[in-house]
């Protein structure tokens, strides 16, 4: 299922998808600042081999972003599915940095929760980022997903400790 509009759309991921490029954006230590994502080297065999996986397990959808004139720029994933508590984590990459800030997070955002509740039926989603991580802080307010609460000192990033906000949505409060 394709999701769009005039500037936007998204696809499901595919391994024709892995090129250099994508992999330069899971290395790139800004991209990955608030993640434990980019710590390591990431090569485009194993990035291939990860999809593979995630597709495999059926545990996972994950699309890629593109703008309309076929540029891709990130991703948007809804991963550890579970649809017996009918439950899933919504993560996102936005991998070209020329669109941060421009509402693309939010965008896509709302197209993949309307497929989480309104497709797949869950009763809830959720995210966890960074406490220092504002941008991601401002995607899940104006997705009008609640803090629900916090893991102290849960991630270590650039030689000092940080929390984990944890933030969820329920279907009977999506638009």
């Amino acid at each position: 299922m394709i999701y769009q509009n005039d500037d936007y759309y998204i696809r499901p991921l595919e391994v024709e998808d892995v090129d250099d490029h994508y992999v330069d954006w899971l290395n790139d230590p800004k991209t990955n600042r608030y993640t434990s994502r980019g710590k390591w080297p990431m090569y485009s065999r194993m990035a291939v081999e990860i999809l593979k996986t995630l597709e495999g397990h059926g545990r996972a959808i994950v699309w890629a972003i593109f703008t309309a004139n076929g540029k891709h720029i990130g991703n948007i994933g809804l991963h550890d599915i579970d649809m017996i508590n009918r439950s899933v984590e919504i993560a996102w990459l936005i991998g070209d940095q020329d669109y941060w800030g421009k509402g693309v997070a939010t965008l896509v955002g709302k197209w993949v929760l309307t497929h989480a509740f309104n497709i797949l039926n869950l009763h809830r989603v959720w995210c966890g980022c960074s406490s220092d991580n504002h941008g991601m802080i401002r995607v899940t307010e104006k997705l009008k997903m609640e803090l629900i609460g916090a893991s102290r000192e849960g991630l270590f990033i650039e030689g000092q400790w940080r929390n984990i906000l944890h933030f969820s949505l329920l279907r009977r409060n999506h638009d």
